[in-house]
């Protein structure tokens, strides 16, 4: 068992290592949207969790794959204090590639108090998102 958990976490960093760009000057012409979910934390696998903890301290992008669903992953790394969320600005199969884009928006403009935002904490946001498997590499721009 450990040897298939071993190579599930070589392919995914190598798929991450060679598909996953990064910069709007990658994102292709798009063909069509693409129908997606976004995953509450809840119902997030156990093991896919774990892939998230090892790299939430940094900015990251993953791409899991369980068979029939394809999952992109985007962490924002450590952030100061709570209540940002990430918003998926465009989701689409390009010419050749599945293009993401994701940006993180801030706690607020003034709006919340210090306890709604966490103050003094710090936060690890990323986000989840469920799509149908497809066989294309992943570009993210975040």
């Amino acid at each position: 068992m450990a040897g298939k958990v071993w190579k599930i976490s070589i392919c995914m960093m190598l798929t991450v290592l060679l598909c996953a760009c990064t910069g709007n000057d990658m994102m292709e012409k798009k063909v069509r949207d693409l129908d997606f979910t976004v995953v509450s934390t809840e119902d997030i696998s156990e093991e896919l969790k774990s892939h998230i903890d090892e790299r939430k301290e940094e900015t990251f992008t993953l791409i899991y794959r369980d068979g029939e669903n394809m999952y992109l992953i985007v962490g924002y790394g450590s952030q100061e204090g709570g209540g940002y969320s990430i918003r998926v600005n465009d989701l689409y199969l390009g010419e050749q590639s599945v293009c993401v884009s994701t940006s993180l928006e801030g706690p607020g403009s003034g709006k919340n108090t210090e306890s709604e935002i966490g103050a003094g904490t710090v936060s690890y946001p990323y986000i989840v998102i469920k799509l149908e498997t497809l066989d294309a590499p992943v570009i993210f721009d975040i």
